[in-house]
C-alpha cells in the first residue's frame, strides 16, 4: 500500500483506496463500510463455537461443525463437498487407511475437512470423534434388504 501511496502521491487514506481501485479495476464487492480490504479467516469465539465470517461460499464460515460417518463413500462425498461449500467444517472419521480420505481434502480450504482415525467397535472413540461437532450424519451401512415384509417379526 505505501508503494501505491508514493506512486499516486500523499493523498488521504480514502483518496487513494479509491484511486487504487480504479487503477486496478477492483470492485467495491471486496472492501468493507470504511474501505478496508475484506480478508475471510476462520475466527473463532468462545469455547470452539465458530462465529459466521464472509459473504458466503467456499472460504466463509458458516458455524457448522458437522461430523460425516461414511463420508468416504458413493453418497458421503456429495454431503462432504456440499457442506464444504456452505461454510461448515467437517470432521471425517475414517477406519481404513490413511489414503482413504485423501479425495475429500480437495473440496474445501485448509482445514475445513478434517479426518479423524476412528475405531467403529470402540464407543470412546465415536465420542471423541463427535465431541466438537454440532451435526452429526450417519451414511455409514450398505444397501441390504434383509427381511421382507413377508417374513417380518
Amino acid at each position: 500500500m505505501q508503494a501505491i501511496t508514493r506512486r499516486l502521491g500523499h493523498q488521504s487514506s480514502t483518496a487513494s483506496i479509491s484511486s487504487f481501485k480504479s487503477l486496478y479495476a477492483l470492485s467495491d464487492h471486496h472492501y468493507g463500510v470504511n474501505n478496508e480490504r475484506y480478508v475471510s479467516t476462520l475466527a473463532t469465539k468462545g469455547v470452539g463455537h465458530l462465529v459466521r465470517k464472509g459473504t458466503g461460499g467456499r472460504s466463509s464460515v458458516s458455524g457448522i461443525i458437522a461430523t460425516v460417518f461414511g463420508a468416504t463413500g458413493f453418497l458421503g462425498r456429495y454431503v462432504v463437498q456440499q457442506l464444504a461449500k456452505m461454510g461448515s467444517q467437517v470432521l471425517v472419521p475414517f477406519r481404513g487407511s490413511e489414503d482413504s480420505h485423501r479425495h475429500l481434502k480437495l473440496m474445501g480450504d485448509l482445514g475445513q475437512i478434517v479426518p479423524m482415525k476412528y475405531n467403529p467397535r470402540d464407543e470412546s472413540s465415536i465420542k471423541a470423534v463427535m465431541a466438537k461437532a454440532n451435526v452429526v450424519i450417519n451414511l455409514i451401512g450398505m444397501q441390504l434388504c434383509i427381511f421382507s415384509f413377508n417374513s417380518a417379526p
